[in-house]
């Protein structure tokens, strides 16, 4: 029986009812379909494209001059949430022990990148407040992008944070440090290999995976189109060998048949066996990596299998060449405002005084863990939000480190309209109070008092 099979029959035998979030989820077929614009080009653009092929790029969103500026920006943000790493020594973006062959005490390792620590996900920060990194890139995306999109200025933005792929291998440009056994320079070249490397395979369903890490991003209650997500690149990326994003055109349409019934579908993260892989494949769907330019967006739909993915090692084998180049990528995704629940608005304020990144769905509450589990024998739960005394990563926010330490993130109106902290009305300049940052807040005729005074108190620290 197969891992999906099994999984379905497992589900029918515990006879277990949905749960009282799948209830809440329960919608329409095509929910966001009606709101994208078909009075405006790109709108009818991106609607054949998301409909046909499940994704499109959309060339020249953003100027070389604006990419260097949000990659400078992703850059203090790396060297303040882990001060070890400097942009211009290769050697501190690894681990000690990156150049060793694969251990495994993994957990013995310090990384001291900072990111969130998913195998399926290397290098992908949705920590450490990432989420609030480039809202400005996200007011230039609302006016280039989703504005002219769904035909309304009136939208709802996540707070989702990025992936900046080191290079998988490396070779140390640094000077080469005095050998300690007889005193002479080792002029040996050093390269340094990515941890993702030897890691140990992911597991799917009980059973390690051999994929790419493709997934759903949409439950199975979800059915049709629901969400259109989007990803920046502030890096140009090699066509032969790169391409930080992978689809599976068309594969939307199996999305409602591959989720029925199977215990993953409850949730908006549903990863894909070896077994689901290889059935896409014999019913004519494959892979394709889709390599950008800097300042280009890809907007792809929810239900469509993809993934991350970094750059193809030359020579094979685990480091047999080198591939020396970043992946800077922002991800950010906007629906109508209209599509956001009141208690869901109302909670975006706690998030924002929490610093706290979300997922992909602007219109739920599901926010990220402040600070990565720890792994191994010492695992730690925690609440969403909370730190960790002992992080898994060399980026202990409490001690020199953190982009955001002097105070929460200033925002402009137009960002605050973006993350719901502020109503959309056309009374704005009356009804809305600043903490002192350029932070916009709702009066407490929209929220309660309580939480108004919290953000008052907080804001500008």
């Amino acid at each position: 029986m197969s891992a999906s099979k099994q999984e379905k029959h497992n589900n029918n035998n515990n006879n277990n009812k949905p749960s009282t979030d799948q209830h809440q989820h329960q919608q329409q077929h095509n929910l966001l379909l009606p709101y994208l614009s078909q009075e405006t080009p790109l709108g009818r653009h991106v609607l054949h494209h998301i409909e046909n092929d499940g994704y499109v790029v959309l060339p020249a969103i953003f100027t070389p001059s604006e990419c260097a500026i949000e990659l400078d920006r992703l850059w203090n943000f790396i060297e303040a949430t882990s001060p070890s790493v400097k942009r211009d020594h290769p050697a501190s973006w690894y681990p000690n022990t990156a150049t060793a062959s694969s251990s495994s005490e993994e957990t013995s390792v310090v990384d001291p990148w900072p990111h969130s620590g998913w195998k399926f996900l290397p290098d992908m920060c949705q920590s450490y407040q990432a989420g609030w990194l480039f809202s400005s890139l996200r007011e230039k995306l609302a006016d280039r992008v989703f504005e002219p999109l769904y035909g309304t200025r009136e939208l709802h933005s996540s707070k989702e944070g990025f992936t900046f792929h080191r290079p998988l291998s490396i070779i140390d440009p640094s000077p080469s440090e005095p050998n300690t056994n007889n005193n002479n320079t080792n002029n040996t070249p050093k390269k340094l290999l990515h941890p993702f490397i030897n890691q140990t395979k992911p597991f799917v369903c009980n059973k390690p995976t051999h994929t790419h890490g493709e997934h759903f991003d949409q439950r199975a209650s979800h059915t049709g189109l629901h969400c259109i997500q989007s990803s920046t690149a502030l890096l140009d990326q090699t066509p032969a060998i790169d391409g930080s994003f992978l689809c599976w055109p068309r594969s939307h349409k199996e999305h409602s048949r591959m989720t029925e019934g199977i215990w993953r579908g409850r949730s908006d993260w549903v990863p894909l066996t070896d077994g689901e892989c290889e059935e896409l494949r014999e019913r004519g769907y494959g892979p394709r990596r889709v390599p950008v330019n800097r300042g280009d967006v890809i907007l792809w739909r929810s239900d469509l299998v993809h993934c991350g993915v970094g750059p193809t090692m030359i020579g094979g084998n685990g480091g047999g060449g080198v591939v020396d180049g970043f992946r800077a990528v922002s991800y950010t995704c906007m629906l109508p405002a209209s599509l956001t629940p009141e208690d869901v608005r109302v909670n975006k304020l706690k998030e924002y005084v929490g610093g706290l990144s979300g997922d992909h769905r602007p219109n739920v509450k599901m926010a990220h863990l402040s600070v990565p589990k720890k792994k191994g024998k010492t695992k730690h739960k925690t609440t969403k939000g909370e730190g960790l005394e002992k992080p898994t990563m060399a980026c202990d926010v409490g001690s020199g480190g953190g982009y955001f330490k002097g105070g929460l993130p200033a925002l402009t109106m137009r960002q605050a309209e973006l993350y719901g902290l502020v109503p959309y009305n056309n009374n704005n300049n009356n009804n809305t109070v600043s903490n002192g940052e350029g932070v916009a807040c709702s009066t407490d005729t929209e929220v309660q008092e309580e939480e108004r005074q919290w953000v008052l108190s907080v804001g500008g620290n």
